[in-house]
């Protein structure tokens, strides 16, 4: 066990084992250079006419890569509820 902690504690932070436990899509590094991006697009676009009709403001590269994706359950209440789901499903209905 003190041979896993002394590994772990040794991960890059950007390493797929130490980003898993943090909860992190995305690397810090890429996180960074995304905000910054963000910032600059903000800026380039601030000085445009659509700005100052306040359309078309670029869309955050931050917020799409740390955005959750949500995903949808559902659930039956019976095996012939699940197939019937199923059938339309495979179906296309």
């Amino acid at each position: 066990m003190k041979l896993l902690a002394t590994l772990a504690a040794g991960l890059r932070e950007d390493s797929r084992s130490a980003m898993s436990v943090s909860g992190m899509r995305v690397s810090p590094k890429d996180l960074l250079m995304a905000a910054a991006v963000d910032r600059l697009s903000l800026l380039v676009w601030s000085k445009t006419k659509d700005a100052e009709k306040g359309r078309k403001r670029p869309k955050s590269i931050v917020e799409a890569l740390t955005k959750e994706e949500k995903k949808e359950i559902m659930t039956f209440a019976s095996a012939e509820d699940f197939e019937e789901a199923r059938r339309k499903i495979i179906n296309g209905n």
